[in-house]
């Protein structure tokens, strides 16, 4: 009785995990087919791989004070950039819009014009944004 028992439960055993096999997705080498590459994207990725051991070449050399100092620059960022986020969240859809405008605007011009344009925005007023207008075509 007790033979057949254990041959009963090693059966079904064997009987579930066929079943569990066919179902599994194929995983055989064989069956997988290696995605094609060409050889401009094997040298990109050649390129990639060399610059990430070069910087862990680097990161060896620096000195733990540094990292932590670093880290820890990086944290106040993070805090920063989600003081902006939420202030930003705070403002009213048209100051969001004004803001988006700004710098579309920013961006039409060179680097070292931007603080100038800055500048002149602030100083215009309803009583001189007649003289702000583009002109005409």
């Amino acid at each position: 009785m007790k033979h057949t028992l254990k041959v009963t439960l090693l059966t079904t055993v064997l009987a579930f995990n066929a079943i569990a096999a066919d179902k599994a997705p194929a995983t055989n080498q064989a069956q997988v087919k290696p995605a094609a590459t060409t050889s401009a994207e094997q040298d990109e990725a050649n390129v990639y791989q060399k610059v990430v051991e070069d910087f862990k070449k680097y990161m060896l050399t620096v000195k733990p004070e540094v990292k932590e100092e670093i880290t820890q620059f990086k944290q106040k960022i993070k805090e920063l950039n989600e003081q902006k986020s939420t202030a930003y969240a705070k403002l009213t859809a048209e100051a969001q819009a004004y803001l988006k405008n700004e710098r579309a605007f920013k961006k039409k011009l060179p680097i070292n014009q931007r603080k100038d344009l800055i500048k002149e925005i602030q100083n215009i007023t309803p009583q001189n944004k007649e003289e702000a207008k583009p002109a005409s075509k």
